[in-house]
């Protein structure tokens, strides 16, 4: 059974709303034209005038793809896109990290409002800076560009651009939309005494309500003053986009670098050391971090890009090539001397590591419980490396494979096998199946487990998502109770000037918020953090699992193809020399 549908509604409506997760989900059966689309999903909408909006906010995000075909659009979704949006968090946190906080605050302004200009996208960093920030964000927009964190949009459906990273030549130079919206704050807060004094009219008891609701009238002309605004700047037409496909390779190197520090036993100065190669390779790559790619690197390139700092010397270098490429699971590898030697970093083989430590953890979470003896410990977790290590092994020689007891192996075998953890291979020499005489092979082929457990943790992170949102509506009386409290308290000290009047007042409005309503408030909050940290996890696991998938069928594809090339040459040779070729067996 296929989670895909559940888990890319529950996304999108953790960050869209419901009658957008329903849209979406729509589309993961197939690609639709919007009169199809809309009569699948109508019954279910709460709001049906609003679904071509609700649908363009999915392509303006980037979620949803657009195809013309015989003149009309279809919209079509992938778990790539899915995925790719609910990793954004995580994503950002390592830009930060390598980047600085204000180019991670660019990125994340560019994704949230889904495409804007240069223009806009300097604005609104500019106004969300703070007061004591010197940061020429200009001048940052042009070095994002440089290093293809930024780049540009299609501007119709099919359009081609020659070159996606080139930053327009003039900015800055007219107003927009975004320009007239950043200053409504400031025009608001020049109108609070004027609209103070009309809602002290309407007596203390309603005046913080009339109060709210002359400041939300006032806004939303302002809002619609400046949806009016008709873009003036010179790259008004041009519209910028965060690069998905360099996140996806950041996150990617980030999580092997620390797989280095945790086994290969790196120190603060080798984690520089290795920062500045996955730098140096990032730049070599095109695409996401499935490409099936391996980089080369010399220790005189990385030299060159570290010679400002002078506290990292030849034996740091010496030591952190050395513990990178000689530990048991090594994906850096030594492939020459020339250079002062010349290393490669194999993605495939690092990718895989990634899977088979998360697989590994969740055995572990699975199967090892308190209760279990302590003989048993343990014993899932060795069986399945045991047999990824050692590939198949015939029924006969569990004992001898494993030096374990056979009976304490088959029933690990079986347990996992029945969970998709293990594979088994019958080796039978006729065309139908004989228990009596046929063999049993016990091995892990990674692909196919992967994709038994990716359902499994696609099912986990819906469930998840889903009673996050479940747990947020059953507080939401509660949370407008406590914003009606506050906004009337506010009031009151703007308006009551007698001291005992104003604490009998607040006492009074703080009583209708009871100890009853915090409890259960606080309870939210605790367990709405836990859930987000789980759904972290969560997402880091799916992102290896996808995008270990996708490297390793890609790889499989493409040696299906240099097969299929080398058999159909032997039997065009086979041909010329007047030879019968021999059929390719299956």
């Amino acid at each position: 059974m296929s989670f895909i549908p559940a888990y890319t509604k529950a996304v999108i409506t953790s960050y869209f709303g419901h009658d957008v997760g329903i849209i979406a989900e729509a589309l993961t059966a197939g690609p639709k034209p919007i009169p199809l689309l809309y009569r699948k999903v109508a019954d279910n909408l709460k709001n049906k005038a609003q679904f071509r909006k609700q649908l363009t906010v999915l392509y303006w995000h980037h979620i949803v793809d657009v195809e013309t075909r015989n003149g009309n659009d279809w919209y079509s979704i992938t778990l790539e896109n899915v995925i790719r949006f609910a990793m954004l968090p995580s994503m950002l946190t390592v830009l930060e990290q390598i980047a600085g906080p204000d180019a991670a605050y660019m990125a994340k302004i560019t994704i949230k409002e889904g495409r804007l200009s240069a223009s806009d996208i300097v604005r609104m960093a500019r106004a969300g800076a703070p007061k004591t920030s010197d940061t020429d964000f200009l001048k940052l927009f042009h070095s994002m560009t440089d290093d293809k964190v930024f780049m540009r949009t299609k501007r119709q459906v099919g359009e081609t651009d020659d070159d996606p990273f080139q930053p327009p030549l003039q900015m800055l130079d007219g107003t927009s939309r975004i320009d007239k919206l950043l200053n409504v704050d400031a025009q608001m807060a020049e109108l609070e005494e004027t609209l103070l004094t009309q809602a002290q009219q309407f007596g203390q008891n309603v005046g913080a309500n009339k109060l709210d609701l002359l400041r939300r009238q006032r806004r939303k002309e302002l809002y619609d003053e400046a949806d009016k605004v008709v873009a003036t700047d010179s790259d008004a037409e041009i519209l910028w986009r965060v690069n998905f496909n360099v996140l996806d390779r950041i996150y990617r190197d980030r999580l092997l670098l620390e797989t280095l520090i945790n086994d290969a036993g790196i120190d603060a100065v080798g984690e520089k050391i290795m920062r500045a190669v996955f730098g140096l390779c990032l730049k070599m790559q095109e695409g996401n971090a499935s490409n099936v790619t391996m980089k080369y690197f010399s220790r005189k390139d990385v030299e060159n890009l570290l010679k400002h700092h002078p506290e990292i010397n030849t034996d740091d270098y010496d030591a952190t090539f050395y513990l990178i490429s000689s530990f048991a699971d090594k994906f850096v590898s030594k492939v020459g001397d020339s250079s002062g030697g010349l290393y490669s970093i194999d993605y495939v083989e690092g990718l895989r590591k990634l899977l088979t430590k998360t697989l590994i953890s969740m055995i572990e979470a699975r199967y090892e419980r308190p209760e279990e003896p302590e003989e048993r410990r343990g014993l899932p977790s060795f069986v399945f490396s045991c047999l990824l290590n050692n590939g198949l092994v015939e029924e006969e020689k569990l004992a001898t494979t494993f030096k374990h007891p056979e009976t304490e192996i088959r029933e690990e075998l079986f347990r996992m096998r029945e969970d998709g953890f293990v594979n088994v291979i019958t080796k039978d020499a006729s065309y139908e199946f004989n228990p009596m005489s046929s063999q049993f092979l016990y091995g892990v082929d990674l692909l196919k487990v992967n994709m038994a457990q990716f359902q499994r943790i696609l099912q986990y992170q819906a469930n998840y998502i889903n009673r996050r949102l479940f747990e947020k509506e059953q507080v939401s009386s509660i949370k407008i109770a406590k914003v009606k409290a506050r906004r009337m308290t506010d009031y009151a000290k703007q308006t009551i000037t007698d001291p005992e009047d104003l604490d009998d007042y607040i006492e009074d409005v703080s009583s209708e918020f009871d100890v009853t309503k915090r409890l259960k408030l606080r309870r939210y909050r605790t367990f709405r953090d836990y859930l987000k940290k789980v759904e972290m996890m969560l997402n880091q696991t799916i992102w290896i699992m996808h995008r270990n998938r996708e490297m390793e069928q890609r790889k499989r594809r493409d040696e299906g193809l240099n097969l299929a090339k080398r058999a159909r040459k032997r039997a065009a040779d086979a041909a010329d020399g007047e030879s019968e070729a021999k059929r390719m067996r299956y």
